[in-house]
């Protein structure tokens, strides 16, 4: 059994263009929406966390999986699988996934359950307060965080993780998700001022 390798990408310029621009405009509407909401600061020091955790988390998660690895799976049925470099890289990827994903649930539950979003879905959206829409602190907090996380992550995939061949697959995926959080939710009738 030879090595793993992995594949090459074959750069596409218009697509680079393309998946940057839109990353770039992203970026910056999520960011002027948390200076509007009085929480420009706050996301520019989630931004400074988040790549200080993502690189605590992938290193402990490296070390630990590399114990583990070494010391329980080395045996003649998993023959110490975190010795190769991918499947290593592969491991701590999805660690500071794993942590980011439950962090940013737990967070998400806190600020719905004080919520009656099915009587008023628009609480749940991005920060509006060019709409006079009152939104719930911790809602704002969430969205404060899932934004520095995703500009980060974005970076990282750009500009880390662009030589993989499915770059471009996820750096289109994850957009989708992004700009449905990153566009505001509409007045209800009821918040409407009276003319």
């Amino acid at each position: 059994m030879g090595k793993k390798t992995e594949a090459t990408l074959v750069r596409k310029p218009w697509l680079d263009f393309t998946t940057d621009a839109a990353f770039l405009l992203l970026s910056i509407i999520s960011i002027y929406y948390c200076f509007v909401e009085d929480a420009g600061n706050m996301i520019l020091i989630w931004l400074g966390i988040v790549v200080v955790g993502i690189y605590v988390v992938v290193h402990i998660s490296g070390a630990l999986g590399t114990f583990l690895s070494r010391r329980w799976l080395s045996g003649a049925l998993f023959g110490d699988p975190l010795s190769s470099k991918i499947t290593h890289r592969k491991f701590t990827a999805q660690c500071w996934q794993l942590v980011v994903h439950v962090g940013m649930a737990y967070l998400e539950y806190q600020a719905v359950k004080k919520i009656n979003w099915v009587d008023e879905p628009h609480l749940l959206g991005p920060p509006a307060k060019h709409l006079n829409i009152p939104i719930d602190r911790d809602t704002i907090n969430v969205y404060v965080i899932q934004s520095a996380i995703w500009i980060v992550t974005g970076l990282s995939h750009r500009f880390i993780e662009a030589h993989h061949k499915d770059y471009y697959v996820c750096s289109h995926i994850s957009f989708f998700p992004a700009q449905t959080t990153l566009t505001p939710a509409p007045a209800p009738a009821h918040h409407h001022k009276n003319r």
